[in-house]
């Protein structure tokens, strides 16, 4: 069984402004794939794979299909409560919510958890396996790439969800798609619900990991890269 990883964000930037200026936070977004060590298999050249879905432009509350922007793309249907979507060639989709930021791709939320031994990785990434090595490089870039993304929206800090295979990560995902709850009143219920939160990547037991029953929450704060 496989589940998608989401990406769920704190955003001190106002709504407001980025409906204001959605330009020029695509633009920031876009720049990030200048840095050719970060993503050297982007192309950036080509305007018509980086667009803004601006829900208000096209509908008013609900589900709704927009036109096509990315030149024969298909068209993008917003989902539930986002006032606004990103889409770049960045391996993350960016939702921006009253409260929150929901980053989402094709992660497997099995990436989080490998064995950091040093020795064999119970885990594959796209069904290609690798040695520990480039599984920890992987990592760090993993990180990296939403810590950028949300430093553009003052975000600080994650907690990752996952799809319906995944229980209650599942849940808090639906809170935020369709009844607009915000990243602290998600963290707030993930507390009471008495699990343990994990930052320490390495203390992830891909071993222990059971979609059915999950025993703890993957947390970011990104501390090493804010003191960096």
């Amino acid at each position: 069984m496989s589940t998608l990883l989401y990406v769920l964000s704190d955003i001190s930037v106002s709504t407001v402004d980025i409906l204001n200026r959605k330009a020029w936070y695509l633009q920031q977004l876009k720049n990030l794939l200048t840095d050719t060590e970060m993503y050297p298999r982007y192309d950036n050249s080509d305007p018509y794979l980086h667009s803004y879905y601006w829900k208000d432009e096209y509908c008013e509350q609900g589900h709704c299909t927009l036109p096509s922007k990315n030149n024969g793309i298909e068209d993008f249907m917003f989902t539930g409560n986002e006032l606004i979507s990103f889409s770049t060639w960045l391996p993350w989709q960016v939702k921006i919510y009253d409260n929150c930021i929901l980053l989402s791709g094709d992660y497997k939320y099995s990436f989080l958890y490998t064995d950091f031994s040093g020795e064999e990785s119970c885990l594959t990434f796209f069904d290609f396996e690798f040695d520990y090595e480039e599984f920890h490089q992987e990592v760090w870039l993993f990180r990296k790439r939403i810590f950028d993304i949300i430093s553009i929206f003052e975000g600080t800090e994650v907690v990752f969800l996952s799809d319906g295979s995944c229980g209650n990560l599942h849940n808090y995902l639906c809170l935020v798609e369709e009844e607009g709850a915000s990243f602290s009143e998600v963290k707030e219920l993930m507390k009471k619900d008495g699990l343990p939160f994990v930052k320490d990547y390495c203390l992830l037991d891909c071993n222990k990991l059971s979609y059915d029953n999950i025993t703890e929450y993957v947390y970011d704060d990104f501390s090493d890269f804010k003191n960096i």
